[in-house]
């Protein structure tokens, strides 16, 4: 995930990053998940991104210098952790946090985000917890961006 500097908020340079949190988009109207998911291995980098516009195919090329490992381990979300229902305009509320092993010192620029992981015990092969804002939703491409490949161990993405 590649985030726009103008889409941080309150995060200023030198600010630490401890975690972050995602939320269902309001088209679901189903709780997540609906048994409690076990991520065996479950990797979060963080570093400077790449101005938007400019990503490559490669992931590794989006990142402006080294990334930081910010979480590495098993990850277990609770059932119905993640809560929808929420129609319109009105956001699903932001489910809990998925906390760093070490904190990220924001440096500045756009953000990237790189989620590895090696699939849960209860998603058969989907990819509901990852899938990213529609590339329709304002603002994509623009003030973020994100791209998913399958596979622990992708060096590439093919596209949205």
């Amino acid at each position: 995930m590649l985030i726009s500097t103008s889409q941080l908020g309150s995060i200023s340079v030198g600010s630490q990053i401890t975690g972050f949190s995602f939320r269902l988009y309001n088209g679901n109207l189903t709780g997540f998940p609906a048994s409690t998911a076990t991520w065996a291995d479950y990797t979060v980098n963080m570093g400077v991104g790449v101005a938007l516009g400019s990503q490559s195919t490669t992931f590794a090329s989006n990142f402006v210098g080294a990334p930081t490992l910010v979480r590495s381990g098993a990850l277990v979300v609770n059932a119905g952790a993640y809560t929808a229902g929420a129609t319109g305009t009105t956001p699903n509320p932001f489910g809990p946090s998925i906390t760093f092993n070490t904190p990220y010192t924001y440096t500045g620029g756009n953000l990237l985000i790189e989620i590895r992981h090696t699939g849960s015990n209860i998603l058969n092969g989907t990819t509901d917890f990852l899938d990213a804002l529609p590339t329709t939703v304002t603002g994509y491409g623009t003030d973020f961006w994100s791209a998913t490949a399958t596979g622990n161990t992708a060096t590439v993405w093919s596209g949205q």
